[in-house]
């Protein structure tokens, strides 16, 4: 562990901004189905994420606890490309678009600044990373579902092919440096941790929120997030870099 400090960050496109997903989302959506991440990664590896988001969807539906009360939305999720299926039912939005928690409404516009930074030249490079989808690109088209990291479909899952897909990202991206916006007690840190461990000569940057809670937590790290993506608004945290999380 290094000392921690407050000195400005250099954001390029050698950058890795890992995000959570969250549990609050946009509704609804259309048959248009487009997807980004598979021209960050070979096809070997984007076969993995569909398989595995394949297997999960698979659980899902043999277990009645996430298809039933909160989880019900999940009976409606169609096995579409996105799930390595031809269904083309379903029903999909941006998936900057479909989450709408703290992080992602922590300033007004947040999706837009988002698309904005990623067309700009020596952008920094945005994973998102859903409990049911695994990593994504923001601009990746997903459906309305309901699961945690934390459940077990997701975590055993997760933890295996993240790793996987996480190493062959930075090499092929030529990435030197990730910031993690996650909360340190969540299974998405935990999932990414144990895949970080796994990389070489990369720069892992992650950040206390003082006073964080279930809410402010997300909310300050849309902050950071959009100060680190050029728009002016202070947040107070705490900047750690460390090589062995």
């Amino acid at each position: 562990m290094k000392r921690e400090n407050h000195l400005a960050i250099e954001i390029n496109s050698q950058t890795l901004m890992i995000l959570p997903c969250c549990a609050e989302k946009e509704p609804g959506g259309s048959a248009d189905y487009k997807e980004s991440l598979s021209k960050y990664i070979s096809h070997d590896s984007y076969g993995l994420i569909i398989e595995t988001r394949k297997n999960i969807l698979s659980n899902l539906r043999q277990i009645n606890k996430y298809t039933t009360d909160k989880y019900s939305k999940n009976k409606h999720i169609k096995a579409g490309m996105d799930f390595g299926g031809i269904n083309s039912t379903g029903k999909y939005i941006q998936a900057i678009d479909r989450y709408t928690g703290s992080l992602y409404r922590a300033v007004e516009d947040f999706p837009d600044l988002v698309r904005q930074s990623l067309e700009k030249r020596n952008s920094p490079k945005i994973i998102i990373l859903s409990a049911l989808y695994g990593p994504l690109h923001p601009f990746d088209m997903i459906q309305d579902y309901n699961l945690q990291m934390s459940d077990k479909p997701a975590y055993t899952s997760w933890k295996i092919t993240f790793a996987f897909f996480l190493r062959e990202y930075v090499i092929r991206n030529k990435i030197n440096q990730i910031l993690l916006y996650l909360g340190q007690k969540t299974s998405y840190f935990k999932v990414v941790k144990s895949a970080i461990q796994k990389l070489k000569n990369v720069n892992v940057i992650y950040f206390d929120v003082k006073n964080g809670n279930s809410y402010h937590t997300p909310h300050n790290h849309g902050l950071l997030i959009s100060k680190h993506l050029g728009y002016s608004r202070s947040v107070s945290f705490t900047r750690k870099i460390d090589r062995n999380l």
